[in-house]
């Protein structure tokens, strides 16, 4: 057994940290519960800005213009209208659909033809071979489809030419004329010259603007 002056010496020493302990605790108790501090987040960082979109798309198909059917491996041709000639004109093929399609960033008015082996020239917009069409505008950041253009095969005109004991006629001068409207009345215009051959035959290609 230990003297009781050490045991009275061990229960003061155990006693004193348990006093003060416990009045800690009731002070905290009195307090409540103690918010706790948000760590500071750093603000989203702003998204890049966009490019402004410059470039134009244009779009169309090249079709027949007796069939309504598509024409693939027809050149078409986008240039600027006016006699700049800038920018540089876009040229293109036609895929097997008849389709064809430009991007370009220069805004403006654009003129737009196609051309393929047995057929005539077209321009977009025109009513009939040869005549002028309709300029497009195209402005940055637009779209513009359904560009059809309808391009036409050439007609044709052949005969035979006889005299009047019913014998062919050779190297005969055979004139195709058209009726056009020209200074306020209609007027037949030349539109080609050939000659028969020694059978008296004609065979002349001509446009269905003349036809």
């Amino acid at each position: 057994m230990f003297p009781a002056k050490w045991a009275e010496t061990a229960l003061f020493r155990r006693a004193v940290p348990a006093v003060f302990l416990t009045h800690i605790l009731l002070a905290l108790a009195a307090l409540g519960p103690q918010p706790t501090l948000a760590s500071p987040q750093n603000p989203p960082a702003p998204s890049p800005a966009q490019p402004e979109e410059r470039h134009w798309k244009a779009s169309g198909r090249v079709l027949n213009s007796v069939t309504r059917a598509p024409v693939s491996k027809a050149t078409v041709r986008l240039a600027a209208d006016g006699a700049s000639g800038w920018p540089s004109p876009l040229t293109t093929v036609t895929d097997a659909e008849g389709h064809f399609h430009f991007i370009g960033e220069h805004p403006g008015r654009y003129r737009l033809t196609a051309e393929r082996t047995g057929f005539l020239k077209a321009e977009y917009g025109n009513r009939r071979p040869g005549r002028p069409g309709t300029a497009i505008p195209l402005e940055p950041a637009s779209t513009v489809g359904d560009l059809d253009i309808l391009i036409t095969p050439p007609s044709s005109i052949s005969g035979q030419v006889f005299d009047h004991e019913g014998e062919p006629l050779a190297r005969v001068p055979v004139q195709v004329l058209t009726r056009q409207f020209r200074r306020g009345h209609w007027q037949w215009i030349p539109a080609t010259v050939d000659r028969t051959n020694d059978r008296g035959e004609f065979w002349e290609r001509v446009s269905p603007a003349f036809a």
